[in-house]
């Protein structure tokens, strides 16, 4: 139950892989799960792009044995850290204009063939008859997210309501 990656609808719930909940309905346990899951997910998305469009390493496909490509995303994850603390806030600069002048537009990028979709897996959706093996993944992915969704209820983390969830000038949802 400690660790495991949130991923979308599009991924099949297993053990490791938390997916939401389908069809919750709206203020329900489900529901409240998938809100919180949602905000994990694009919290994490946000970090990732961030990392991508700072560092030009990661605007192509790495190409290091996976051993290498961990101490690769901390190291990046670090100094990206160090930067963001060390940002001189007593400069008047809204984020539109610090992420233009710290990053080539994706235009550039596109000029230099830089690909920002970094995860380029290949991998198929299987359609065959699921295995044994599948079928107890997803069990043990069933009974991992029922783990979190009442240890959420538990905890008293209810979804917002609608009225508290704010959107900023480019769209991003937050809450007060």
């Amino acid at each position: 139950h400690n660790l495991w990656i949130a991923g979308d609808s599009a991924y099949p719930l297993r053990s490791f892989m938390m997916t939401p909940y389908p069809k919750s309905r709206f203020q329900s346990d489900e529901d409240n799960f998938n809100f919180w899951h949602s905000n994990t997910r694009i919290r994490v998305e946000c970090a990732f792009g961030e990392l991508i469009m700072r560092w030009g390493l990661f605007w192509k496909k790495l190409q290091f044995p996976l051993r290498k490509i961990f101490p690769i995303v901390v190291s990046a994850m670090k100094l990206h850290n160090f930067l963001v603390d060390e940002r001189d806030d007593d400069v008047e600069r809204d984020d539109r204009e610090y992420w233009a002048d710290m990053y080539p537009s994706f235009s550039e990028m596109a000029r230099y063939e830089l690909d920002p979709a970094v995860l380029e897996t290949g991998n198929k959706p299987d359609h065959t008859r699921p295995t044994s093996e599948y079928k107890e993944r997803r069990a043990r992915g069933v009974e991992v997210r029922d783990w979190l969704r009442n240890e959420l209820r538990d905890r008293g983390m209810v979804r917002q309501e609608r009225s508290a969830i704010h959107r900023n000038e480019y769209g991003h949802v937050y809450t007060i």
